[in-house]
Formats: structure tokens, C-alpha cells, sequence
């Protein structure tokens, strides 16, 4: 199998694993869903179509920064979502 197959598989992995084994943990968290994030950026280069899983991936990102009361952070990756949203992300 090639990436555009195990990418969306990682990004989903990635968060269940953080919300499940580290939701404890935030700062592990934080990073595990940093790299989910990551996975579904490489995802959408390839395949802009796939841009929900991206919005997924950086809206779980986002709840976790506001967990952690990271506000300027939160507003970078809104402003992503929204370029995502808008056809402008790739």
C-alpha cells in the first residue's frame, strides 16, 4: 500500500490514541495530535479533496490547545481551518 492508504489510517490513530491513553497527559497529547495533524496535511497535498479530514485533524488539535488555554496558538490553526474551508489551504 502507498501513503495516500495509511495516511488518514495514522491521522485517526494518532487522536484515538491521544484522547484514550494520554487524555491525561496533555502536553502528549498535544504532540500526538500535532502529528495527526501533520499526517493529514501530507494527505490533502495529495489529494486536496481530502479536506474534511484535515478540518477534522486540526478542529481536535484546536480543542486540545483550548484545554490548555493556548490562545494564540488557537488562532493560527483557525485561520488554517478557515483557508482549508475556503478551497484556499493547499
Amino acid at each position: 500500500m502507498n501513503a495516500r492508504a495509511y495516511l488518514p489510517l495514522l491521522a485517526e490513530a494518532l487522536y484515538e490514541y491521544s484522547r484514550q491513553d494520554f487524555a491525561h497527559l496533555p502536553d502528549i497529547a498535544l504532540a500526538l495530535r500535532a502529528e495527526a495533524v501533520e499526517a493529514a496535511r501530507r494527505m490533502y497535498a495529495m489529494e486536496p479533496a481530502r479536506d474534511l479530514l484535515l478540518v477534522k485533524a486540526l478542529n481536535r488539535y484546536r480543542k486540545q490547545l483550548l484545554l490548555m488555554d493556548r490562545q494564540e496558538e488557537i488562532a493560527s490553526v483557525e485561520r488554517e481551518m478557515a483557508q482549508v474551508a475556503s478551497g484556499a489551504g493547499g
